[in-house]
């Protein structure tokens, strides 16, 4: 006992990243063992293992190649929960799984959404997924379309903004959100709330439309903007302070910010619009037509299949090679409804 207790404590070891498993092997020789495993365990399989690909939150891909034809796949491998993996390791190969045996049944127009599987292998300690061999999206569309995995957040979004700031509907929308929601507002003056509410959108837009997109592709301007044309209803407020149109400039910033950065295509499927991983309004979307038929299969999965696609941002999606459709790559956090 007193044994297991030195190895707990040196398991944890407060304000440190762990060294140590609970055998009291350090990481080094965990992933040692791992790889050594991987290596045996692939080239029981008939293939040679090339490089690693990548890492995600549900396992590690690799390059291999069948040893008999010479066909390169992609090889993600998923350790057991049981053995130091992520908690829905299975659920993760019973999905792939389930696309392996089951997308030939699914229409052409929403199956080619999901990855071609062509094995699963289950070892003691792992989980071996055989896949196609698929390209990373480019940036530009990572940035449009998806919300940012940490790898992708430093990523430019001027042109999505740009695109949003060029339609009427949407930029009334997002001032009309901001105005609506606005803390600084909803404590004031409720008639004058209702002014700026019936009046300042379509003024905002029609003072932005005539503007150079350049000029106003920041939030923080069209904050600017807003405050502006409220300013007329704002001093009629019996409340009125000195501070109140920085106030309200700074609430406004923030939620055109995260209006503009929300998603196109949904993080969680069955979320609606309104929640921060559901997909954005329709008055945005449809100026991102590319994304649409995406959406769709996404729907398609989870109203016909019952299979709900979760967690789909810009790590979790590639592009086919020749045809660039969108595949949704990470099928561990799609669940059955």
């Amino acid at each position: 006992m007193a044994l297991f207790h030195h190895r707990w404590r040196l398991f944890l070891k407060e304000n440190e990243d762990p060294t140590m498993d609970m055998g009291g092997r350090s990481w080094e020789q965990v992933e040692s063992e791992k790889d050594k495993r991987i290596k045996e365990t692939v080239s029981k399989l008939g293939y040679y293992l090339d490089r690693k690909l990548g890492s995600g939150q549900m396992g590690d891909v690799y390059l291999v190649e069948n040893k008999k034809t010479g066909e390169r796949l992609a090889l993600k491998v998923v350790t057991k929960a049981l053995y130091g993996g992520p908690r829905l390791s299975k659920r993760e190969f019973e999905n792939y799984e389930f696309a392996m045996n089951n997308k030939g049944s699914i229409e052409e127009r929403w199956a080619k959404y999901l990855p071609d599987v062509y094995d699963v292998h289950e070892t003691v300690k792992d989980y071996f997924i055989f896949m196609e061999l698929l390209e990373n999206m480019p940036d530009r569309v990572k940035s449009d379309l998806f919300r940012l995995n940490i790898d992708d957040v430093g990523l430019p979004r001027e042109k999505k903004y740009a695109t949003i700031l060029k339609d009427p509907e949407a930029v009334y929308e997002m001032i009309s959100i901001g105005l609506y929601e606005s803390l600084i507002l909803r404590q004031g003056n409720q008639e004058v709330h209702n002014q700026i509410l019936q009046n300042v959108p379509n003024a905002v837009v029609k003072n932005i439309m005539g503007k150079n997109i350049k000029d106003i592709s920041n939030p923080e301007t069209i904050a600017d903007i807003t405050v502006e044309e409220s300013m007329k209803y704002l001093k009629q407020d019996p409340g009125y302070y000195d501070s109140l149109p920085w106030a309200l400039k700074n609430t406004l910033f923030e939620a055109y910010e995260e209006f503009l950065d929300k998603q196109i295509v949904p993080i969680h499927t069955g979320d609606g619009s309104y929640s921060q991983y559901g997909k954005h309004t329709d008055n945005v979307t449809k100026n991102f037509p590319e994304a649409q038929n995406l959406i769709r299969a996404m729907k398609h999965f989870m109203q016909d299949h019952k299979w709900e696609p979760k967690d789909v941002h810009s790590g979790n999606v590639m592009v086919r090679p020749g045809t660039k459709d969108f595949v949704i790559t990470d099928l561990g956090l799609f669940m059955f409804k």
